[in-house]
């Protein structure tokens, strides 16, 4: 097996995995419609080994708590997103050179993310059910920065694009390695992008090394691919900066009045709409009990009229008219099951 790289970078990380014990198959790291993407650079059989990285390789939380500010970290933070605040801290500290190649081969921008929407992406994103998800993510980052920088050793000069920048770079990243290593960081294989179904399959082996495999047979030049979940496309493109057409992952948050939030969701049901799961509907009235039909609908309709109309011609426009559409399909599909 023989490992292609165009990008230096890409090469010297490809060298780092084989020099602590490593395999990669025959896989080359190029352009693709998300940006980079990996490649078959000969014909793959099914089962086939694609890459195994040695746990050496792997950029774990524990990895993070070995480290004096990782000390600090894991012993004193008390807010959301653990084990992405301890990963996004390895890659700001840069105090471990033999980790070097990876975060070279990391990209310098991600411009599809929301986080780097211009300004009038950034208007018509506020426009949109993803504004309050946006904030509340804005004002986590906000809060562990200020908190780095005053409680760990070493993130004084910390300044905040760098902290923003490390922390999307996790988010839209990390594996969950399961519950006994939760999240990681894991080289080449986080440039596979997403498909609902995927051409690889990845399981930790008994050493706990990562493992990537073929799940089917693939032709010379064929991208690889995982699933990132089914997920709908408003939380792709919040965590990952991008949307798919026809994803059957429909959602829409709804603010109902005395039940806080609630989240919809209509699969694809073969209609223009999508169906709704009959069970959902049920426990849904229950939830809100006498008058949940009525009072539904009224929100739902309310939810309904105010979804935008976005007219703008860039990439992340069109990433958001997707989310704004699946929405507007998911509140006609519940308020035509309300209607039932």
């Amino acid at each position: 097996m023989q490992a292609v790289a165009q990008d230096p970078a890409v090469a010297r990380l490809i060298a780092w995995i084989v020099a602590a014990g490593g395999r990669v198959g025959s896989l080359r790291v190029g352009p693709a419609r998300a940006g980079r993407g990996v490649f078959a650079t000969a014909p793959i059989a099914e089962g086939e080994l694609l890459l195994a990285l040695p746990r050496a390789c792997l950029l774990t939380p524990e990895c993070a708590a070995d480290t004096a500010f990782g000390r600090t970290i894991a012993a004193e933070w008390r807010g959301p997103s653990h084990d992405q605040i301890l990963l996004a801290a390895l890659l700001v500290a840069r105090d471990d050179p033999m980790r070097e190649a990876y975060r070279d081969s990391l990209p310098a921008r991600l411009p599809g993310l929301p986080l780097y929407y211009d300004p009038a992406e950034a208007e018509a994103l506020c426009s949109t059910s993803l504004a309050l998800r946006m904030g509340e993510r804005h004002a986590q980052i906000v809060e562990e920065f200020a908190w780095l920088r005053a409680k760990v050793p070493g993130m004084a000069s910390l300044d905040a694009p760098r902290w923003f920048h490390a922390r999307a770079q996790v988010g839209s990243r990390c594996f969950f390695l399961g519950e006994l290593h939760g999240e990681a960081l894991v080289p080449l294989a986080d440039l596979l992008n997403h498909a609902p179904q995927p051409n690889t399959g990845w399981q930790l082996d008994a050493r706990g090394d990562f493992v990537l495999r073929a799940v089917r047979p693939l032709a010379a030049g064929a991208e690889l691919h995982h699933s990132y979940g089914e997920i709908s496309n408003a939380r792709l493109l919040l965590n990952y900066g991008f949307t798919e057409a026809d994803n059957p992952a429909r959602a829409c948050s709804l603010e109902l009045p005395g039940h806080g939030e609630v989240m919809l969701a209509a699969g694809d049901g073969g209609d223009a709409d999508g169906a709704v799961d009959p069970s959902a509907l049920q426990a849904l009235r229950a939830r809100v009990g006498s008058g949940a039909d009525l009072r539904l609908r009224a929100a739902c309709s309310e939810r309904l009229a105010r979804l935008p109309q976005l007219a703008g011609d860039s990439a992340a426009f069109a990433d958001l008219r997707r989310v704004v559409d699946d929405e507007r399909r998911v509140l006609a599909a519940w308020l035509a099951a309300l209607a039932q």
